[in-house]
């Protein structure tokens, strides 16, 4: 595993703003980021300008072409299992992590990271998909971060404690995140400043298959079942019915 100073990542997420999650962790690596949605959700306003900002004060560069993806037609690829949108998504990932950093001289990416597979939102899960059969085919080691969990219960293959400068940087990042600001003072206020000092990362490892969520049937279906009997959703996003179908073409050659 190479050390911080000398890794040269790909960050690649699913929506603006989970670069948040670890931004201390960027500062220190400066990593190439690629988001896959804009983050518009249901209120079709995207967040990309906002993670622009965030991106770029750590030294890190969000690379051309994120964000391009409205979140809609993300969800609406999924519940048609339109598998040539996703084979092109993932081309466009292949892509760029074939190529490597713009103007390098030396070695290409060292490892790619991404979101966990946690089970709590389909896109958070189709990018750990995505990203991780990326890195497999290229042979380069992936690494996954916590979005809704707490990292002191992530696997911890790599650890990074904030000092308090560092943590004060980040917790600004987040603070000033229009779109995010409510859902950061709500997380503060539960799990108090400290608590986001911890970055952790799981080194993902090759298992048969499609991995699946840590629980099924995941958070995302249960929730997306009381959406529909609230008239807000017209269709449940399921584990087995959509995203193993999905993500099993990314798999299939290693087999």
């Amino acid at each position: 595993m190479p050390s911080l100073s000398s890794a040269h990542p790909l960050l690649v997420l699913a929506h603006p703003g989970h670069e948040l999650r670890c931004h201390g962790w960027m500062e220190q690596t400066r990593p190439d980021v690629f988001v896959i949605t804009d983050g518009s959700g249901s209120a079709n306003s995207s967040r990309v300008h906002s993670s622009a900002a965030v991106i770029a004060r750590t030294g890190a560069r969000l690379l051309t072409g994120a964000g391009a993806l409205p979140d809609r037609t993300l969800y609406a690829a999924v519940l048609s299992l339109d598998a040539g949108f996703f084979a092109g998504l993932r081309r466009q990932i292949l892509a760029l992590a074939s190529d490597g950093p713009a103007g390098a001289t030396g070695p290409g990416y060292t490892e790619v990271v991404c979101d966990g597979l946690e089970g709590f939102n389909p896109s958070h899960d189709l990018c750990h998909y995505l990203a991780r059969s990326v890195a497999e085919e290229l042979g380069l080691p992936c690494y996954d971060f916590p979005l809704e969990g707490q990292a002191q219960h992530w696997s911890q293959d790599r650890v990074l404690t904030l000092d308090d400068a560092a943590l004060g940087r980040k917790l600004t990042a987040a603070e000033n995140y229009p779109e995010l600001a409510r859902e950061v003072r709500a997380a503060i206020a539960r799990f108090g400043r400290c608590a986001f000092a911890l970055e952790c990362f799981r080194r993902v490892q090759p298992v048969p298959g499609t991995p699946p969520p840590p629980v099924v049937p995941p958070y995302y279906e249960t929730f997306g079942e009381t959406r529909v009997s609230e008239g807000v959703f017209r269709e449940v996003i399921r584990w087995e019915a959509h995203l193993q179908k999905i993500a099993a073409p990314f798999f299939a050659a290693r087999r």
